[in-house]
């Protein structure tokens, strides 16, 4: 069996598919897994129910228990949690759509699945959406009901004709921002990968004097970055360019006001992708902001 934590992720994802509202109890939860419930013991059931408390937390998901009633309507009081029902309050955790931003998005489930209540809700709710019996390891993972876009498939490349993991072939990360009119621009960052990890080299001014730093950072600290990127802000399906524009008599311009930025990222065998904006930015941009806060910084 696996460990508490692995359970209770699994049912943190079963939940962020549930309609925001669903009732349900851990018990449900557990058979949608295919978790054989009658091998739990009652202090697993416990800590099972804590760990997915803690789980669904982080992932902005609130799980709201509510009194049951008996056959004469009188309320049932009962402790055990995987008997206790619960409403599932997980509109915050929906995944968004790295095009337009939109959460109204949808899991996508791929094989030859068993129908289930639970299920059905989460089809009618727009939470879930059959892909079909076929399964390859490039499959789409999200589908958008906005723009009606899929995203979230393994982001692979070529590399001297082999089909390569794009977070195996990133050898480079740069970017940079531009505030227009500032006499101090933001800091310019460049993480390169080494043997033994990678290197940081970032270049701007800090109390009005220029400033270069230099520093390593591990392998493991280089992958997090990397599998952030792709696996966690979805930067294979980007737009390549983010643009603010405006309207002047019927004609659309960029507004050059502001600030531009360029994220460069160099891959293995001379492949280069570059996203860059001028005052428009990416649905995870705060989020990318936050990845990159830590290398900002001397």
């Amino acid at each position: 069996m696996e460990s508490k934590k692995e359970i209770a992720e699994a049912l943190t994802e079963e939940v962020r598919g549930l309609p925001d509202g669903y009732k349900t109890s851990l018990c449900e939860l557990l058979e949608e897994c295919w978790i054989d419930t009658n091998k739990l013991t009652q202090e697993q059931f416990f800590a099972i129910y804590n760990e997915l408390l803690k789980s669904g937390r982080k992932a902005h998901i609130s799980i709201e228990t509510v009194e049951s009633e008996g056959e004469n309507g009188q309320i049932v009081s009962d402790d055990l949690p995987y008997n206790k029902p619960f409403v599932v309050r997980n509109n915050d955790a929906q995944i968004k759509c790295p095009r337009c931003g939109s959460k109204n998005t949808a899991f996508i489930l791929y094989g030859m699945p068993a129908f289930s209540k639970a299920m059905q809700a989460k089809i009618d709710a727009g939470r879930l959406r059959l892909g079909g019996c076929c399964i390859s390891g490039s499959d789409p993972a999200y589908y958008c009901n906005d723009c009606k876009r899929h995203f979230g498939a393994r982001a692979v490349t070529n590399i001297d004709g082999q089909e390569t993991p794009i977070t195996d072939a990133v050898s480079e990360i740069e970017f940079s921002k531009m505030v227009y009119r500032a006499a101090f621009q933001p800091p310019h960052v460049i993480i390169t990968k080494t043997r033994n990890g990678a290197r940081v080299k970032i270049t701007g001014y800090e109390n009005r004097f220029p400033f270069e730093s230099v520093y390593e950072i591990s392998t493991r600290k280089w992958k997090t970055l990397v599998n952030s990127l792709y696996n966690g802000l979805y930067l294979n399906d980007w737009k390549r360019r983010f643009e603010n524009m405006c309207i002047i008599n019927g004609e659309k311009y960029i507004v050059l006001d502001g600030e531009n930025w360029t994220l460069t990222i160099k891959l293995y065998g001379r492949q280069k992708r570059t996203y860059f904006g001028d005052n428009g930015y990416p649905p995870y941009w705060d989020e990318f902001m936050k990845l990159m806060k830590p290398y900002l910084k001397r």
